[in-house]
């Protein structure tokens, strides 16, 4: 499975290079940068530092980064000038040609994907794996989701290599790096909020105390910050201090009145404002909700029944889901269950985010080592690597040519290479068989425990006639 993976992403590299070749950048282009008119690249970075210089003004601007984001990305401002970070949205795209700032991220960017690096091979030489490890690392961060991260500038490489050391270590036999696997989950929770559900391979490892302790941690990464801000906070000056003294009503783009509330219930509320704004068909999403909104969006299924039924096809999905990884053996498809609770929710699937998945693979690839000739395996690993290899569309028509036709057709947006429109069926595909083999899996085990058990009460029956006897 490991030769198969890595000859599976050497060809897929050699083909996106030529295809970008061949088409003079265009692939790269439209598959990453282009948004329309322009570059949006490393912007979620970038705009994450922008909100972040001014702590007088928090959560006012429905912003949605829990705060040790926010305190984090506060000392990266610290560290340019105040020139390099413009005040105002619509000068956002100035931060692009910044080289303090571009370096900032430069920086960040290289120690996520060491961390992450060294996480997988340290797991990889734990499990006996050979020179193949360093293969398996080198083409996962050149993987789609990872460049695609990158290019977004998502603090998610962070909290990715904080949540893979707590997957990868949690069991370790010291105490002291199953600590710091407690602390590093938390740390993850803290940037992103939503890596906080891989605490649930503890409640299924049945480790309820490590579990408790890791949701302290987890409390501490979010109040510790959020007291921080407001000792750091200047207690006049800053747009907070210009609203507090303004009769003037501000509005926010999506038309709602700006408040002076800068508290972590209005964090919540931005959450849960940004969650039902996210309520469309995207390719950018691998929720089941999300091939709901696709049926609406090539004029299937009318707008309420596509929201009803994403809903309920998420809840149900949600919860077999949850319930599954009680009754699963194996590790890595408890690792995956984790992960689908997180990226089946329609508002937090990005491409970005399937770099969360890579835990999953690399103890697939590793334990699937001692499981020869399973048909099952290698559909896994087809499954897995459409989500991981680069693969560009190729270009018989220019972009915008195809972007035409599918409009004209479907109403939609055309897809910009293959690995967007593949994703999200690929990925609930994979939850599809994954869920079934968790249940013929059980369901035999149950059969053979029930036969072993007449078995033996057969057995005992037979020694006591014969002692009878």
């Amino acid at each position: 499975m490991i030769r198969l993976y890595i000859a599976f992403s050497l060809i897929g590299l050699i083909y996106a290079f030529i295809i970008a070749y061949l088409s003079e950048g265009d692939s790269i282009r439209y598959s990453l940068f282009w948004n329309g008119y322009l570059s949006d690249h490393f912007m979620d970075f970038f705009n994450t530092m922008r909100d972040s210089r001014d702590l007088t003004w928090l959560y006012q601007r429905n912003i949605i980064y829990p705060p040790f984001s926010i305190l984090m990305m506060y000392f990266f401002t610290r560290l340019a000038p105040d020139n390099s970070l413009p005040q105002l949205f619509n000068y956002r795209y100035q931060m692009q040609y910044d080289s303090t700032l571009s370096t900032i991220f430069l920086c960040f960017a290289l120690v996520s994907l060491l961390m992450i690096a060294v996480c997988i091979e340290r797991y990889l030489e734990k499990k006996n794996i050979g020179a193949e490890r360093f293969f398996v690392a080198i083409f996962l961060l050149v993987s789609f989701p990872m460049v695609y991260c990158l290019e977004r500038g998502n603090s998610s490489l962070l909290a990715m290599a904080a949540s893979a050391f707590f997957i990868f270590f949690r069991n370790s036999q010291s105490k002291a790096v199953r600590e710091i696997s407690y602390l590093m989950l938390a740390l993850a929770a803290g940037l992103k909020m939503f890596p906080a559900v891989f605490g649930l391979l503890l409640i299924y490892d049945k480790k309820y105390f490590a579990a408790f302790r890791t949701v302290i941690y987890g409390v501490l990464f979010v109040v510790l910050p959020y007291l921080l801000i407001g000792a750091l906070a200047p207690e006049e000056g800053g747009l907070y201090e210009v609203f507090m003294n303004s009769e003037e009503e501000f509005m926010h783009t999506d038309g709602s009145e700006v408040t002076l509330d800068g508290s972590l219930g209005r964090f919540a509320q931005n959450l849960l404002r940004w969650v039902d704004n996210k309520s469309y068909f995207t390719y950018n999403s691998t929720s089941v909700m999300n091939l709901c909104y696709f049926l609406y969006a090539v004029r299937i299924l009318p707008p309420q029944y596509a929201q009803t039924g994403g809903l309920i096809l998420f809840i149900a999905t949600e919860i077999i889901a949850f319930v599954l990884g009680f009754f699963c053996k194996r590790e890595w498809q408890r690792i995956f269950i984790c992960t689908y609770l997180m990226l089946n929710v329609h508002s937090v699937a990005m491409h970005y985010t399937l770099i969360y998945i890579i835990p999953a693979f690399i103890v697939f690839l590793a334990d699937s080592r001692g499981e020869r000739r399973k048909p099952l395996n290698f559909t896994y690993l087809v499954l897995f690597s459409l989500q991981f290899i680069c693969i560009p569309f190729h270009f018989i028509k220019t972009y915008l040519e195809w972007t035409v036709i599918v409009g004209e057709v479907y109403d939609i947006t055309a897809p910009s290479n293959f690995n967007k429109f593949i994703s999200c069926p690929a990925f609930q595909l994979m939850a599809l068989i994954v869920f079934i083999d968790i249940i013929v899996r059980a369901i035999s085990d149950a059969r053979k425990k029930k036969k072993d058990s007449r078995s033996i009460k057969v057995r005992k029956a037979m020694t006591s006639n014969l002692m009878e006897a």
